[in-house]
């Protein structure tokens, strides 16, 4: 039962060595730690900088992306998003797609028209024309074929389209199927003076055969008076046209050559008959 005194000692100075031993292992490991993560300042500096930057480029991402959302096509924009200006230069707006191809469509809004994006801060206006096409741009752009055909035909009818244009006013309208047999097949005043001048000789000769022939002295008709007639009508009609439907043109037209054929038949029976 007695306990002995040099194990005693011996085990308690061991104790005490692995503590001191214990305590310097943890000093050395702690230094170890400090000397790994030593303190910069101007390191830590540089990261608050860089960390800026990414923000701020993140927000200029940000604003870029809000810009480009309003330059897509009309067909993603969305809410009211578009202003124009009127003919006194005041800026209208802003009003929604549908209300501006709306408005286009019923003829309120010119298709040259500039337009811009009411959150669109280049200040670039765009033609409406471009971007509500109208109904009928669509139909030529569906029908490229037809209006290729269309104008073939109208090269290879330039020279009678020459003949036909007398200089007047109406020269640059097309020119119906109903304008008349004389001008429709493009023949020229001169022509059109022959088959006046041929009528009346086929009239004169039906009657010859039931009366007398007398010798009668035939003085050929002017060239240009069937030209007069036609453009003396023209220009009494002009100021009057102008204030009328465009639809009336060719009513007009027609009109005019019948009046210029029947005053040319008047005109040479008034000279047979005086000779």
């Amino acid at each position: 039962g007695n306990i002995n005194t040099k194990n005693a000692i011996g085990s308690s100075s061991e104790l005490m060595n692995q503590q001191s031993n214990n305590i310097k292992d943890n000093k050395t490991q702690n230094l170890n730690i400090k000397e790994k993560e030593p303190i910069n300042s101007e390191d830590k500096k540089n990261e608050n900088l860089n960390q800026n930057e990414n923000k701020e480029e993140s927000e200029l991402d940000k604003d870029k992306e809000k810009e480009n959302q309003y330059r897509v096509p009309k067909e993603y924009l969305i809410g009211k998003c578009w202003k124009y200006v009127d003919n006194s230069g005041v800026i209208r707006g802003p009003f929604s797609n549908k209300e501006m191809e709306k408005w286009h469509q019923q003829g309120y809004i010119k298709p040259l028209l500039f337009v811009n994006l009411a959150k669109d801060n280049t200040g670039h206006f765009y033609r409406l024309h471009d971007r509500f096409p109208s109904e009928a741009r669509i139909k030529i752009q569906l029908n490229k074929q037809i209006e290729k055909e269309g104008l073939k035909i109208n090269e290879e009818n330039s020279q009678q389209q020459e003949d036909i244009s007398v200089g007047h006013p109406f020269a640059d309208l097309p020119i119906s199927e109903d304008f008349g047999d004389v001008i429709n097949k493009g023949r020229t005043s001169e022509d059109a003076i022959k088959i006046v001048k041929e009528e009346n000789e086929q009239k004169k000769r039906a009657a010859s055969e039931k009366e007398i022939k007398t010798p009668q002295q035939q003085e050929p008709l002017p060239p240009d008076v069937l030209q007069k007639w036609v453009d003396y009508y023209y220009n009494l009609r002009i100021q009057e046209i102008s204030k009328q439907n465009k639809q009336l043109t060719e009513d007009i037209k027609k009109d005019a050559n019948n009046f210029a054929l029947d005053n040319a038949k008047k005109v040479l029976q008034v000279r047979i008959l005086l000779k």
